[in-house]
């Protein structure tokens, strides 16, 4: 193992279920084994904090070592060399992961998928009952006009909206009129565009009846005493994946120890320990899926289950995220 003579690591996190989680599954078992010290440093939402990013392209050492980020805004890193390659001597575990854990377009390593997320419906027990709605087409009824939420910038509802319009996952990106066209359709119903540590009073005062959301969001409100369900609908749920990278500038002793932390969050028992608090899909081949993501519930148990995956690839939102954030702005704001 490495030494450190900071004998501390700082790890970007989420708040809420995501940060417990980490804490739980990876961070505190690693102290344990180590000896090093894991802070966490909480901030909200996907882009990456821009003092990440002013202090690796001054030069500066980065205020974190590890980053815990959305895929997109991982290989947005990667594509702007903001990450330090990750290397199989020091993290062999990289040698058990699915294809899907590695970024397209990269010889090296510059960041590692550690889990796949499903986005799903979440609703109201007081008004759908205990199985909860089977379509997404239930995000047009009338009914719950203005009682909708999605995530800022419609981050993930994309193939959703592209199927609900009667167009084609695979015709994304280049043909997507049907998605642009189901979400003007869908702006009278949403009311709510917030990150989830927002919508959880919404949801437990009844303001609203439906959020699509990613999983462990829905798990951490009924965690939380809001009496919501979830369901994974018929035409299948799209997903994301999450990612572990070391900032470039990382002193090399602290580099080396951010990349034993990344290897050991890829080790089969943290990868079951930490997947099934979250309920997401471990990209380590041999890992167990969490009970949570069982035949019934509709969601992909491994990254080879695709029966019920609307699956379009990180790397082409990622390329197309700016686009998409625009044009879903134009749409709501209009």
């Amino acid at each position: 193992m490495p030494t450190s003579s900071e004998r501390e690591l700082v790890v970007l996190s989420w708040g809420g279920p995501w940060d417990r989680a980490l804490r739980d599954a990876v961070s505190d078992p690693f102290e344990a084994a180590t000896g090093i010290a894991v802070r966490h440093h909480r901030y909200v939402g996907l882009s990456i904090p821009g003092e990440l990013v002013t202090a690796v392209r001054s030069g500066q050492r980065p205020p974190y070592d590890i980053a815990w980020t959305n895929a997109v805004a991982a290989l947005r890193a990667a594509h702007d060399d903001l990450c330090e390659p990750l290397s199989s001597n020091v993290v062999p575990n990289l040698e058990h992961l699915h294809a899907r854990a590695r970024p397209d377009g990269f010889e090296d390593w510059p960041l590692v998928m550690v889990y796949a997320v499903a986005y799903v419906l979440v609703y109201q027990r007081s008004i759908f009952g205990d199985r909860g709605p089977d379509s997404w087409e239930i995000l047009l009824d009338p009914r719950h006009r203005g009682r909708v939420a999605l995530y800022p910038d419609g981050n993930g509802i994309h193939a959703v909206a592209q199927v609900l319009g009667g167009g084609k996952v695979t015709d994304i990106p280049d043909d997507m009129d049907a998605c642009w066209s189901l979400l003007r359709r869908m702006r009278s119903q949403v009311s709510a565009m917030d990150y989830s540590g927002q919508l959880g009073e919404h949801l437990r005062s009844g303001r609203l009846d439906l959020c699509f959301r990613a999983l462990p969001n829905a798990i951490g409100f009924e965690r939380s005493g809001a009496d919501i369900g979830w369901v994974a609908p018929a035409e299948g749920v799209p997903d994301t994946m999450d990612c572990l990278w070391v900032p470039r500038g990382v002193p090399a002793d602290a580099g080396r120890w951010a990349s034993s932390y990344i290897d050991f969050a890829l080790s089969r028992p943290v990868q079951e320990h930490w997947c099934r608090l979250l309920g997401t899909v471990p990209v380590r081949r041999d890992a167990a899926a969490p009970a949570i993501l069982g035949p019934d519930s509709r969601t992909p148990r491994s990254l080879d289950d695709e029966r019920h995956l609307l699956y379009v690839p990180d790397s082409i939102k990622m390329a197309h995220d700016t686009e998409w954030r625009q044009t879903f702005r134009s749409i709501f704001t209009d």
